[in-house]
């Protein structure tokens, strides 16, 4: 009961977050944060996928740290790209649906095994982040310890199924912003077009006006030209 009930404390202030309309980068380093302190977790982090094509499809493309909380938050920060490869315990999670766990051997013989060592990491586990039916995202929680707890997988999963709403208002939060930002730009484009038509027509028309002043003033004095030298005084006039 009182790990339940602090699941649901975590994610009341996740969810207080995104009421607030906090940014997605707070919502996903809150879950981080909140999901690290669960589970006794020294790092945790949320990442997306990001397909090659756009699209979900195989497992391929790279993950974007988009939250990251503890330890090694300043060697793995918001913006750190990892492509996904076999053997990763993020792959694993995302190719199965489940939450996955490796450590010890299996760990150091990874494909990033010798790096994950230097952070000092000795046992993670990941689970799928899933957006509107999709695969969106991985968590990872990772331990200097040589493992996690048994039962930490369904805690993960348990805790990351309901945050994942959180993380679909935040991402929907962020395509709303960037759909206002496009419309501001176009608004502020159209309306450059439109004093930049004005100007080009005001210049077209005012071109020929002053040449038919210049013409109009040369003809009247061309025509009073005449009309002093048709005039002589003391000629008597017909």
């Amino acid at each position: 009961m009182r790990q339940l009930a602090d699941e649901q404390v975590a994610l009341r202030r996740v969810a207080t977050l995104v009421a607030g309309g906090a940014r997605p980068a707070e919502v996903f380093t809150a879950v981080a944060d909140e999901l690290g302190r669960l589970i006794g977790a020294e790092a945790t982090f949320v990442s997306r996928v990001d397909h090659p094509s756009g699209e979900p499809g195989e497992l391929e493309g790279y993950l974007t740290v988009v939250g990251s909380y503890g330890r090694v938050s300043d060697q793995v920060p918001v913006g750190f790209r990892l492509k996904l490869v076999p053997g990763m315990v993020q792959t694993a999670a995302l190719r199965t649906g489940r939450a996955a766990r490796i450590n010890g051997e299996q760990l150091a013989k990874g494909p990033y095994g010798a790096w994950v060592g230097t952070l000092g990491m000795r046992a993670g586990v990941a689970t799928p982040i899933v957006v509107g039916g999709r695969r969106w995202g991985v968590t990872v929680a990772a331990t200097s310890q040589e493992d996690f707890p048994a039962g930490t997988e369904s805690r993960m999963a348990d805790f990351m199924e309901l945050a994942a709403m959180a993380i679909a208002n935040a991402r929907a939060e962020e395509e709303l912003r960037g759909l206002a930002d496009t419309q501001a730009a176009l608004r502020r484009l159209a309306m450059r077009a439109r004093r930049n038509g004005d100007a080009s027509r005001e210049r077209r028309y005012d071109g020929p006006a002053r040449a038919g002043r210049g013409t109009l003033g040369g003809l009247s004095a061309d025509r009073a030209d005449r009309d002093r030298l048709a005039y002589r005084p003391g000629r008597p006039s017909r």
